[in-house]
């Protein structure tokens, strides 16, 4: 006969941990901060969601403050983003937060700011000045000359010859011209300047000397002629006194004579000037010069003469140019040649020869 055991009777027994006495899973020190963290991190990341600036699309155009014209290729910097701006000066940046700061750069001008907005913005960019001063190579005075930059446009010189350029940077060129002058096309400097000394065209020159002459301004004409001219100094008085000691009126009507002065190697120079209406024939002089027969010599790309003087002991050469008419005299042929040969350099640069 079977035995039927009876179940006991009241509560429950409370669960019993498994064996061994390890916790359930979910439940382990291990795992309970780690758990933690990313509950954290999660709800951070939202937080900074909420609260971070939404990215916007910048847009604007770049404009030349001076002009109001547009600013092509201008290249704008910020928040890892960049733009260059469109022949019309307009840009878009795609992505960037509102109020990030925007460098604006551009060739010719001066760097700017602006913070990116919601709302079209407008930059105005400073172009950078570029000072000119003009004078003259042969009076050194200012020249109201005309400037043609690389683009085409012209600035008129202001009568002090003085001009402010634009959009034109360092070993840029410009063209200088000015009436009675040759054209000279002087480079931008490193320090943003462009300095240009114009050489005198023929007629100019002759017009100055002439007048020069007429008012008994015979330093400016031996500073014109002679102060380049390698080899050649005044020794004994001072310059302006030599020339009012030495100079002189020639039995030739139709030339001034200022001369004499004597250089420290004993080379000596004489300067005529012809007047108004007469010119110079230098090769039918040096053919019927009393001296021994003058050989034509090319000096400096020019065409000259020289030889032996009166008494067969010293040496001559002769050039002349426009109303000038040069005689360079000394012991030997080289250092005259070298005295002559400066003072034609210094009336024929390769700019100044028509």
């Amino acid at each position: 006969m079977s035995t039927i055991t009876p179940m006991p009777v009241g509560p429950a027994p409370a669960p019993q941990p498994p064996s061994g006495g390890h916790r359930a899973w979910y439940r382990r020190p291990a795992l309970i901060l780690p758990l933690a963290l990313v509950v954290l991190a999660a709800v951070g990341a939202t937080l900074f969601f909420v609260s971070s600036p939404s990215a916007i699309t910048a847009r604007g155009t770049v404009l030349d403050r001076l002009t109001g014209q547009p600013v092509a290729a201008a290249s704008l910097y910020g928040g890892g983003k960049s733009a260059v701006t469109s022949t019309r000066g307009t840009f878009q940046i795609t992505g960037i937060a509102a109020g990030t700061a925007l460098r604006v750069r551009a060739r010719y001008y001066a760097p700017a700011q602006v913070k990116a907005a919601q709302t079209p913005v407008t930059v105005r960019l400073a172009p950078v000045p570029v000072p000119v001063a003009v004078t003259s190579a042969l009076t050194g005075q200012p020249l109201p000359a005309t400037l043609v930059l690389p683009t085409g446009d012209r600035v008129q010189a202001r009568a002090d010859g003085t001009a402010t350029l634009y959009r034109i940077g360092p070993g840029e060129t410009v063209t200088v011209t000015a009436v009675g002058y040759l054209p000279a096309h002087p480079a931008v400097g490193a320090d943003h300047t462009v300095t240009a000394t114009l050489a005198p065209a023929l007629t100019t020159m002759r017009a100055q000397l002439q007048k020069w002459y007429r008012t008994h301004h015979y330093q400016s004409i031996i500073e014109w002629m002679l102060s380049p001219a390698t080899g050649y100094t005044f020794t004994g008085t001072s310059p302006s006194d030599w020339v009012q000691e030495n100079k002189q009126t020639a039995n030739d009507p139709q030339t001034a004579y200022i001369g004499g002065g004597i250089a420290s190697d004993g080379t000596g120079v004489s300067i005529q000037i012809s007047r108004p209406g007469w010119h110079w024939d230098a090769a039918e002089i040096a053919r019927l010069s009393v001296s021994p027969a003058l050989r034509p010599v090319t000096l400096a790309g020019q065409q000259a003469w020289h030889g032996r003087v009166d008494d067969g002991h010293g040496r001559m050469a002769l050039w002349s140019y426009g109303p000038a008419f040069v005689t360079v005299y000394g012991a030997e042929q080289r250092p005259v040649d070298a005295v002559i040969t400066g003072i034609i350099k210094a009336m024929t640069s390769p700019q100044q020869r028509s």
